[in-house]
């Protein structure tokens, strides 16, 4: 047994297939630019469906139009960055950073490619840029997908995810408080 594996119940055997994942060579990490979001919404779309296929979630997804807006906000006020490979965008992560503050609001990497060293690199360069901008505490919310989650541990961070998912459409909605004004979210 290596050290540090007493107690974990059985006996810990050596395995003869390696764990190590194997590497893609000729992928090239960047900046994301604003003509990358329709393709860095298509890896998030590739990628959920992928994971709520292996998981059998089933909550529908944001619509493209809102994840455009979204990924816009954060590359205009945060650090986003994609990794490239055969000229196209195969994963991407993304942070905003407010105060000391640090929050991955987006690290997804298509299915074909997933646990091929692609992602995790790219979430380290993510980190570290938030580091060398002053952030002390980091945080996610999570998805249920093992890998993303075992990614976030081995940078310290303890992910969160949500135990009851809810589905369907409100029949009651509160009134919109005054001085402010109700509207779908626009497309960029």
């Amino acid at each position: 047994m290596r050290p540090g594996r007493e107690g974990l119940g059985g006996t810990a055997r050596r395995s003869r297939v390696p764990i190590r994942a194997a590497t893609m060579t000729g992928v090239r990490n960047r900046a994301a630019r604003p003509a990358d979001v329709p393709d860095m919404v298509e890896v998030y779309s590739a990628s959920r469906r992928d994971m709520q296929a292996r998981l059998g979630v089933s909550t529908p997804p944001p619509s493209r139009a809102a994840l455009r807006l979204a990924y816009g906000h954060v590359l205009s006020t945060g650090m986003f960055r994609v990794a490239e490979a055969q000229g196209r965008i195969v994963a991407i992560a993304g942070a905003v950073l407010r105060d000391s503050l640090w929050f991955l609001s987006a690290f997804w990497t298509r299915p074909d490619v997933q646990r091929q060293n692609i992602g995790m690199p790219l979430l380290r360069e993510v980190w570290d840029a938030g580091v060398r901008a002053g952030a002390s505490t980091f945080f996610t919310w999570a998805s249920p997908d093992l890998t993303a989650l075992a990614a976030y541990m081995k940078l310290g961070m303890l992910p969160g995810y949500g135990i009851f998912l809810f589905e369907g459409a409100p029949d009651q909605l509160p009134p919109v408080p005054a001085g402010y004004e109700a509207a779908p979210p626009r497309a960029t």
